[in-house]
């Protein structure tokens, strides 16, 4: 069975910027010419060898933030070293962010900006 242009190549469903929409596909992660979307597929069209890393996909955007934990009056006795926090996701951040709004009084911090 051929598959159409805008058909991805293993599991045929819609194709946006050569990567596949089917996000249980490998070639979700993968470009259609990529030998790594046909890990573990017998019927591959490639003999090509599976690497272990692909650069099909750049690494996500980490959302950071830096928060100065405690008091100027703590800060001023045990240094202003900021703590940074990465999340994979804007929601995930935001959700953190809340959760150290809700704590503001019981505890004082500054986010540092870069």
């Amino acid at each position: 069975m051929t598959k159409a242009a805008d058909q991805c190549q293993r599991c045929g469903s819609n194709i946006v910027d050569e990567f596949c929409t089917d996000e249980t596909c490998p070639f979700s992660d993968h470009k259609q010419h990529c030998a790594n979307g046909w890990g573990g597929y017998p019927t591959g069209p490639t003999t090509a060898p599976i690497k272990t890393r692909c650069q099909c996909k750049p690494e996500p955007k980490l959302h950071t933030v830096k928060i100065l934990w405690g008091s100027k009056m703590v800060r001023k006795d045990l240094g202003d070293e900021p703590v940074e926090y990465s999340f994979e996701t804007l929601a995930e951040l935001t959700a953190f962010m809340a959760g150290v709004d809700a704590g503001d009084g019981w505890l004082e911090y500054e986010v540092i900006e870069d």
